[in-house]
């Protein structure tokens, strides 16, 4: 008996898969269905109909609408890509041949999220250049390899949207949402970004030469190894480029204001957030002394954390933490500093935690060697502690070595697992060491919010007899909400 209803239930197991299996498949054939639709319908419409007129294009935009409401984002990609590359949304060729079209496709209110325009790196950049992307929600795209100038994006949605390697020179980000968004090694002269919403958005590896901003755009931006206008930051010169090399970069991003609050904490503004700094002796983890002294800003926003010998037993050590809580999304940081060389008992660790209870909610990246002398000893964990003390934590570790003192850490929480990354220099190129948790743990993943802490002290209070002074210097911080829908 026992038997048959074992073999019943998998009869019934195999036969939901397949039925999940001809869904997906019917899904799929439909989505290729009404692409290549569109396709036949836009070549009939545009080019079999030549010279058109103001009817042609208003039909051709009602059915580009009405097809992306039926496609998923990599067709809807498709959609763009073929679009742009017919230059049915933007041409900037004007000719006198009365079988050329001066008209195009307008995208306004519809919904391009999670598309990836992007070309082959090395080989050649997707040509959209021209293209009207006006008023369109894009949220979290990708534009690699893609040459966008003289593109116009303006009061587009663009949260979390990431340049890289591509050309913008002469495009128009009016009134766009760009909270977030990534420009990485691309070409920016002379685009507009008057009254954008750039909180949190990251140029590095760019020349912004001959670019416009609202006042104080610079207030919430991160630049990293970027040349900026000098009306920008209220310069005499031609322009002010920060740092030389990607390996050596500052940043200029909020206001820096150190004060005491009403407790008598100090508080500093950086990265856009409010941190505030641990001055208390003999508390956990260590337990260590932990100064406000040994954290502060430069005139360039960089934050520096350091461990301080007072005398031959006293040492003091760092600590920073939001008054916000923070929950999903991706965390990142940019540090220099010889992490891989750390004396046996130094700690820098970055998390996102609560206080209780102690070993749950939390996420941590920490470089140590936690008291060990070998060579070979892993100096490098990632580490997430689940929602309830009764269940495991999970973690991952190696033996980091560093080919300089500027490196990228950065982990991406989701509702059911954590990603982490670590990269060498300040770019998405040379990863070193990354870790994924598991399906196994996906119901343990913590759900609390917590605030962003990051310290650096000596594990157990002790320091080896080969400790000595160490100061730390983060370039950066971004933080990105996650998109959940």
């Amino acid at each position: 008996m026992r038997a048959s209803n074992q073999a019943a239930e998998n009869d019934a197991k195999i036969a939901d898969e397949e039925r999940e299996q001809d869904l997906e498949m019917a899904i799929e054939l439909r989505y290729n269905t009404v692409f290549d639709i569109y396709i036949n319908d836009m070549f009939k419409l545009i080019y079999e109909n030549r010279p058109s007129t103001p009817e042609t294009w208003l039909f051709a935009t009602a059915k580009t609408d009405s097809t992306v409401r039926q496609l998923d984002a990599q067709r809807k990609s498709y959609l763009l890509e073929f679009v742009a590359q017919a230059k049915l949304i933007g041409n900037n060729v004007v000719v006198s041949r009365q079988d050329v079209d001066l008209g195009y496709i307008r995208l306004n209110g519809m919904t391009f999220d999670y598309v990836n325009l992007s070309g082959l790196r090395g080989i050649e950049r997707r040509n959209v250049k021209y293209a009207h992307l006006d008023a369109v929600s894009m949220r979290n795209s990708h534009f690699d390899y893609v040459d966008l100038e003289q593109a116009t994006f303006d009061e587009s949605c663009l949260i979390a949207v990431n340049f890289l390697e591509s050309n913008l020179r002469n495009a128009s980000f009016h009134g766009t949402q760009l909270q977030n968004a990534s420009f990485r090694d691309s070409q920016l002269q002379n685009v507009d970004f008057t009254g954008a919403d750039l909180n949190g958005a990251l140029f590095m590896n760019v020349n912004l030469t001959g670019t416009t901003f609202s006042d104080k755009q610079n207030n919430v931006s991160i630049f990293l190894n970027t040349t900026i206008p000098p009306s920008f930051l209220g310069s005499t010169s031609n322009s002010l480029t920060f740092a030389s090399t990607s390996t050596q970069s500052s940043s200029t991003t909020s206001q820096v204001i150190d004060y005491t609050d009403s407790a008598g904490m100090k508080v500093i503004n950086w990265m856009n957030y409010t941190w505030k700094v641990r001055n208390e002796d003999n508390m956990f983890p260590g337990p260590n002394n932990w100064s406000k002294d040994n954290v502060w800003t430069d005139s360039n926003n960089q934050l520096h954390l350091k461990i301080r010998r007072l005398n031959n037993e006293t040492w003091t050590c760092a600590e920073l933490y939001t008054s916000q809580a923070f929950s999903f999304g991706t965390y990142q940081w940019f540090i220099e500093g010889a992490l891989d060389k750390f004396s046996p008992t130094i700690v820098l660790a970055l998390s996102v935690s609560g206080c209780c209870p102690i070993g749950s909610n939390e996420v941590n990246i920490q470089m140590s060697k936690w008291n060990n002398t070998s060579e070979s000893v892993p100096n490098l964990f990632y580490t997430v502690y689940p929602n309830t003390t009764e269940q495991p934590r999970d973690s991952a570790n190696t033996t980091m070595k560093l080919n300089s003192t500027y490196t990228t850490h950065r982990f991406q929480w989701t509702t059911n697992q954590i990603v982490w990354e670590s990269l060498h220099g300040f770019n998405d190129t040379v990863m070193f060491f990354n870790y994924t948790t598991p399906p196994t743990y996906e119901s343990f993943v913590p759900q609390t919010a917590a605030p962003v802490h990051m310290n650096l002290w000596l594990y157990e209070g002790l320091a080896s007899p080969e400790t000595e002074e160490i100061e730390i210097v983060f370039h950066g911080f971004t933080f990105s909400n996650a998109n959940l829908s």
